[in-house]
């Protein structure tokens, strides 16, 4: 057994991990998922995923060697991922421990079949959807999907995760007495020292960038951010000609046209970037030569995006629904609204301070250097499963 924990562990612990996509479609869930699973592996977790398959599946597949995959063809509605032969799978590969992420899916059935027939431990990650604006979103859908199945399947799991102490006490404020492990996200820090060339629209244009990276979705506050850039653009010109704002992510629900609109309306054709979905080298260019960044969400679990951010030094604007209040601790971050027009001035206030930013990008990086790496993420959760076999001490993460 490998790792520095597996060497205090008397059984290699086989963990299956279940999700509704294993892809880029999973959006910020499948680094969790994937990088954890990895760190596990090297702790002596015997790791293997299952979803259901959609376009990106092979092409992601990589991101998770050398965890084992198995995917299958849905059946029917495609977001709510029903495929018969998940749940065959899963019920017949003799886990000791199912850890499941993501809700509102076919996967929320099969882990409830799954713990009714063998009685083993099962771990539900919600990775912010219990949150109270996740939950008025297509509220009705998951008023039915709670009647049906989740709320059931979430009353009986062994274990909660959530990603901070906000997500935990909107799991309690729904009546859930379950053990909650209280365990972070995590992020790679990339090496600074490396020299890439930046992305072929840049070096068409000599203006700095702020970056927006995410979901297309409402929840982001996108519109909210076209808004603010416009005010900016308005009443600040240096600034306003000295910045372009880029956009990137993947369209999650049509929304890309509606934001694309807002934008021409706005008068912004030429100072907002919509670039679409980025991944591995393309990603890893523009964070290296973006100059801040920006999330004004107004509802998260523990975004993926502001730890990359940070790892790569930049200074972040978001709001405190993005549950990462150690940021604004640290002054790793400018918090801002949902407000256009407070995330405008606060724009105006700290764009043009070239030392401010420096120095919240470093504190930042720092940060995610301290408390954020997978390496200790996947640590915590071994732990919460061998105390959930019986074999150790309750976890200091367990709520």
């Amino acid at each position: 057994m490998a790792g520095s924990l597996a060497g205090k562990m008397s059984n290699v612990v086989s963990l299956g991990v279940v999700a509704n996509s294993l892809s880029r479609r999973a959006g910020g869930l499948l680094a969790s998922m994937c990088e954890t699973g990895i760190e596990l592996l090297k702790d002596g977790v015997d790791v293997h995923a299952y979803g259901i398959s959609d376009e990106f599946t092979a092409l992601d597949a990589p991101m998770w060697s050398p965890v084992e995959l198995s995917h299958f063809r849905t059946v029917g509605l495609k977001r709510f991922g029903y495929a018969p032969g998940l749940a065959r799978a899963v019920t017949g590969a003799g886990h000791d421990v199912i850890h499941q992420h993501g809700l509102w899916t076919h996967a929320s059935l099969v882990v409830n079949v799954w713990r009714r027939k063998t009685g083993r431990p099962t771990v539900i990650s919600s990775h912010g959807m219990l949150d109270p604006w996740a939950l008025k979103n297509s509220v009705w859908k998951k008023r039915a999907a709670r009647l049906l199945f989740e709320d059931r399947n979430l009353a009986r799991a062994s274990c909660l995760h959530a990603l901070n102490t906000q997500e935990a006490e909107s799991i309690r404020a729904l009546g859930l007495s379950n053990p909650i492990a209280v365990i972070p996200n995590g992020v790679r820090l990339p090496v600074s020292t490396v020299t890439v060339a930046p992305p072929a629209w840049m070096e068409e244009d000599s203006r700095k960038v702020l970056l927006f990276l995410g979901r297309i979705h409402p929840k982001k506050g996108v519109d909210r951010l076209l808004e603010a850039w416009a005010l900016l653009k308005r009443d600040n010109r240096e600034l306003g000609t000295g910045w372009v704002l880029a956009i990137a992510g993947w369209d999650d629900g049509g929304h890309l046209n509606p934001l694309s609109s807002t934008r021409h309306r706005l008068g912004l054709d030429d100072n907002v970037r919509v670039l679409g979905p980025l991944f591995g080298e393309e990603k890893d260019r523009l964070l290296r030569h973006a100059r801040a960044f920006v999330l004004p969400s107004l509802s998260e679990g523990l975004p993926i995006t502001i730890l990359e951010a940070w790892s790569y030094g930049l200074p972040v604007f978001m709001t405190a629904e993005c549950n990462l209040p150690r940021g604004f601790d640290v002054n790793a971050a400018f918090e801002i609204t949902a407000d256009p027009r407070d995330i405008a001035s606060s724009f105006s206030a700290h764009l043009s301070d070239e030392r401010s930013l420096r120095s919240v990008g470093e504190s930042g990086r720092a940060l995610v250097a301290r408390e954020f790496s997978w390496q200790a993420v996947a640590a915590e959760f071994a732990l919460v499963y061998r105390w959930l076999l019986g074999d150790g001490a309750r976890p200091a993460s367990i709520q």
